[in-house]
């Protein structure tokens, strides 16, 4: 049963000491130190509720916490999600932040194109909606493996519209003509991640290559 959690907290431990690292590496300017960690009360609960499902059905059910293999599941998700979301900020620099921006006061702030965002348009929430989930898998608790999931894509899809709506208004020239950029490319079938918009993430844009300028 340590086995688990020692990846789990691996996995925690690496994603917010990184998150810090880089949001000082790229925004010094305006770095926070405890928004940069990116932790909340929701999110916390969140956890705890995860550690709790873990003890009570390691307790009650041990035979469901003993399959390797989807352990290694959620570490190779874990990774994924992480390869993802640390290639959109390197790509970014300080046009990725933490917190959505709702002016343009940076002359900086430029509609990043090249990189992971010529595939992924928003890399950092496809990444997390991926590593979230996967701190759960490894942990082989199902109940909050769903809650996780259902809870990253409910944030996203009320997230996403609202930092998008600031990308037209930034970048109104640029955002038109990355829109049929990548229109073009979906209608050629050069997009492995989804073919269309009726899946609920190509809904949520979590899909198809865009802007930095938030994550």
């Amino acid at each position: 049963m340590e086995r688990p959690l020692q990846w789990y907290g691996a996995a925690l431990a690496f994603f917010h000491v990184s998150e810090l690292a880089l949001e000082w590496l790229h925004n010094r300017q305006d770095f926070d130190f405890l928004g940069s960690l990116l932790i909340t009360k929701p999110y916390v609960l969140a956890h705890v509720v995860g550690l709790l499902e873990f003890g009570v059905e390691s307790w009650l059910f041990p035979g469901i916490k003993a399959h390797d293999e989807i352990m290694w599941t959620g570490v190779f998700l874990v990774v994924a999600g992480e390869s993802i979301r640390k290639a959109g900020i390197i790509a970014g620099k300080h046009n990725f932040t933490h917190k959505i921006r709702t002016s343009n006061s940076d002359e900086r702030n430029v509609l990043v194109r090249h990189g992971i965002y010529k595939w992924v348009r928003h890399p950092g929430y496809l990444g997390w909606f991926l590593w979230a989930p996967a701190t759960q898998i490894i942990l082989m608790n199902p109940l909050c493996t769903v809650a996780f999931g259902i809870v990253a894509q409910r944030f996203f899809q009320e997230r996403i519209p609202f930092e998008e709506q600031y990308l037209r208004q930034f970048f109104p020239r640029e955002y038109h003509r990355m829109k049929n950029h990548h229109r073009t490319k979906r209608e050629e079938g050069e997009w492995w991640f989804c073919n269309g918009t009726d899946t609920a993430l190509c809904r949520f844009n979590l899909y198809h290559s865009a802007t930095c300028l938030r994550r």
